[in-house]
């Protein structure tokens, strides 16, 4: 088991109090927790045979999976077949492709999309300036206005 001392998990084999899923996961926040983790990570399969790192990788693994299905689900399905997300409904917006006019394809969705997850802090000063970010730019969509 591992316990938490001064913010940062240690391992224990004592029958000291366990830390809980929570607490482990908030010290990677704090200051030195990513790097205890990954020492941790790398003493228990030194010593356990290799199932925590196993574990370790499965968890990263199904975490990033979520990520990635719950980026398709709201924002990728959304947009082709509703013309955008909700947020962007709600807004009185629409994605469109810029060659047709049209709501974009499952292709040109998923790479506004997937650009915007890297582009995402020049995506915020380009909308503070009123101008298309680049993403849209690089994955030939645009937003504007919904049609009443």
């Amino acid at each position: 088991g591992a316990v938490m001392r001064d913010g940062l998990p240690r391992l224990s084999f004592t029958a000291d109090q366990p830390a809980s899923v929570l607490q482990l996961a908030g010290s990677l926040l704090h200051a030195g927790g990513l790097a205890r983790g990954l020492d941790m990570a790398s003493e228990l399969q030194q010593n356990y045979q290799r199932l925590p790192a196993l574990l370790l990788f499965s968890g990263v693994t199904v975490a990033v999976l979520a990520f990635v299905l719950t980026h398709l689900l709201l924002t990728v399905v959304a947009t082709v077949l509703r013309g955008g997300p909700l947020w962007h409904r709600r807004l009185g917006l629409a994605i469109v492709d810029a060659r047709t006019g049209a709501w974009p394809g499952w292709g040109r969705a998923f790479a506004r999309w997937s650009l915007l997850l890297g582009l995402w802090p020049l995506a915020v000063i380009a909308a503070l300036l009123r101008r298309s970010g680049p993403h849209d730019r690089l994955s030939g969509c645009l937003v504007r206005t919904r049609p009443r």
